[in-house]
């Protein structure tokens, strides 16, 4: 019974590294190709790369092109229209209803001292990325 698992288990592992295990789910997942198109530009205008800001005072000013920013969640989807998500060292922060905001406000119990990046994405109204995604990034310092 050991020889048979043990083979087994080498088959499997064999299958698995030279690409030949079959899929035990042939449907496809990738639906990236229903996500819309946005002509969205977004830009971080503040805080400017490598920035040094206090813990309670670090300003967050977005320039949003060719889109506006829609506070209703829908399924119709639209291009240029959308929500903008700021997400702080990998960590979604909020949803923004407007392009000025201080962070500081924003991240629960302050933002700690150190290197962090900011990142800003415009996504469609159904919070889902649009794609190409329309994202941007800056990092800075907090002292």
């Amino acid at each position: 019974m050991r020889m048979r698992l043990a083979a087994l288990a080498a088959a499997l592992l064999l299958a698995a590294c030279t690409g030949d295990a079959p899929d035990p789910d042939p449907t496809p997942t990738d639906t990236s190709a229903e996500r819309p198109s946005s002509p969205a530009e977004l830009t971080i205008v503040e805080p400017e790369p490598g920035t040094v800001h206090p813990p309670d005072d670090v300003p967050v000013r977005l320039e949003l092109e060719n889109a506006e920013i829609v506070e209703e969640v829908s399924t119709d989807l639209r291009g240029d229209q959308g929500h903008i998500h700021l997400v702080l060292d990998g960590e979604t922060v909020t949803l923004l209803g407007g392009l000025d905001e201080n962070l500081a406000e924003l991240v629960e119990g302050g933002i700690e001292p150190g290197m962090h990046i900011l990142e800003a994405e415009f996504v469609a109204a159904d919070h889902g990325f649009f794609l190409p995604r329309v994202i941007t990034t800056v990092t800075f310092q907090v002292e």
